[in-house]
């Protein structure tokens, strides 16, 4: 299934506190009854824990000051609660609202019956993915996954009502994912979906697997979007192996279309100062034109006008016009990369990338490579490609 691929997680942490733990309680907002065993964990890292028999819980070994605070319980709508340096050492009372609650009173659609059934295969394929390491992940609790069907709009949205467990074997983590919304749009083959992330670490006595592990893990960082994201903050984006370039797409609806492609003859095209080699897109099936093409400048990309780092917060913030084509030079993809996407096997090319942003806001990056509003980053390419399953905590270092 080819797709666009708009993977976000909801997060937002920067550097150390003094305070290294967080404390308080979850309740029922109905009855104000204790709530047992309610998931507690910082966004997209390793950090978590659970409520007591008497609702309470503490969450400790915390470096951050800023980060996202998720408390989630089934049958229960989510809350996230933003930690700084003024609240973290508040005692925090959690109020959470019953879903039902919320439903009430509300047109909504009824979730299809046999959802699993009928939609599993298309979900775990956009959600958890179609690579070798997707392969190895299992959701354990699939029945917790609501899905709706607007034949009006023809789209596909679903959630989860409670956590989604995620057994990755292929990198060692259990994923806990509290998924808000899922959706697939028929017509034009993209994918979104939001939620939030929590990780811990698979145990196992077997130094062989701990090993294959640790690799694997090397393996989906190295190039990724936290890759490049780190990068981006520490200034060493061609340093660490990334080429970076501007890019336009001109669609084919577009009167600079005709002039620019030409088939069998990719010109180059000057624009200002700038020279950019065309490369064409996807050619639509019995189709012999593509539906848009691409203008690569073949000047590298300066980030010293995108970035602006912000001292009072440790944080930067990241701004581009039109795309951005970023190549991973050090790694070439893996073969089920090219199997999916139709390519030869005997191709060798690097892992390649566009984004853009949707808004004129620009993206906050932290130390750790977690960036907001991460719904303004749409991306494809590779890192469309890679999903869940590739996926690591914000707290990942090498040789974790």
């Amino acid at each position: 299934m080819k797709c666009l691929l708009f993977f976000l997680t909801f997060f937002s942490t920067n550097v150390f506190s003094q305070t290294n733990e967080v404390q308080g309680i979850v309740i029922n907002s109905v009855d104000n009854s204790k709530l047992n065993a309610a998931s507690i964990f910082i966004n997209n890292s390793s950090k978590g824990t659970i409520s007591n028999a008497d609702g309470k819980f503490t969450l400790t070994g915390i470096t951050q000051n800023n980060f996202e605070l998720i408390i989630s319980y089934t049958g229960f709508v989510t809350v996230s609660l933003k930690i700084t340096p003024e609240n973290i050492g508040q005692f925090h009372t959690i109020k959470m609202v019953p879903r039902k609650e919320i439903l009430e009173g509300v047109s909504i659609m009824i979730p299809e019956k046999d959802g699993w059934e009928k939609w599993g295969k298309l979900f775990t394929e956009g959600f958890i993915g179609l690579s070798g390491f997707a392969a190895k992940c299992t959701i354990e609790n699939p029945k917790t996954l609501r899905f709706f069907n607007d034949k009006n709009d023809n789209r596909l949205t679903a959630y989860s009502d409670g956590n989604l467990i995620i057994r990755n074997k292929a990198l060692g983590y259990l994923i806990k994912y509290q998924l808000e919304n899922f959706e697939y749009n028929f017509k034009k083959k993209v994918i979104t979906y939001s939620g939030y992330t929590g990780f811990e670490e698979l145990k196992t006595r077997s130094v062989k697997k701990r090993n294959r592990w640790l690799k694997a893990r090397e393996e989906s960082y190295y190039g990724s979007i936290m890759h490049f994201m780190r990068s981006l903050y520490v200034d060493s984006v061609a340093e660490q192996g990334f080429d970076a370039r501007e890019m336009i797409r001109i669609y084919n609806t577009d009167t600079l279309f005709d002039r620019i492609y030409l088939p069998g003859n990719m010109p180059t095209v000057r624009m200002g100062n700038d020279t950019f080699k065309v490369s064409p897109g996807e050619i639509p099936a019995f189709k012999k034109i593509p539906d848009y093409v691409d203008l690569i400048n073949m000047k590298i990309f300066s980030f010293k006008d995108a970035l602006f780092f912000d001292s009072s917060k440790n944080q930067k913030e990241f701004y581009f016009n039109n795309y951005l084509q970023v190549i991973y030079k050090n790694a070439i993809v893996k073969m089920d990369y090219l199997q999916v996407n139709g390519l030869p096997k005997y191709l060798k090319m690097n892992q390649t990338s566009d984004a853009y942003l949707l808004s004129e806001e620009p993206l906050i990056i932290e130390k750790d490579g977690s960036y907001f509003n991460p719904l303004n980053l749409m991306s494809s390419g590779y890192w469309g490609w890679c999903k869940m399953a590739e996926t690591l905590p914000t707290d990942y270092k090498i040789g974790d």
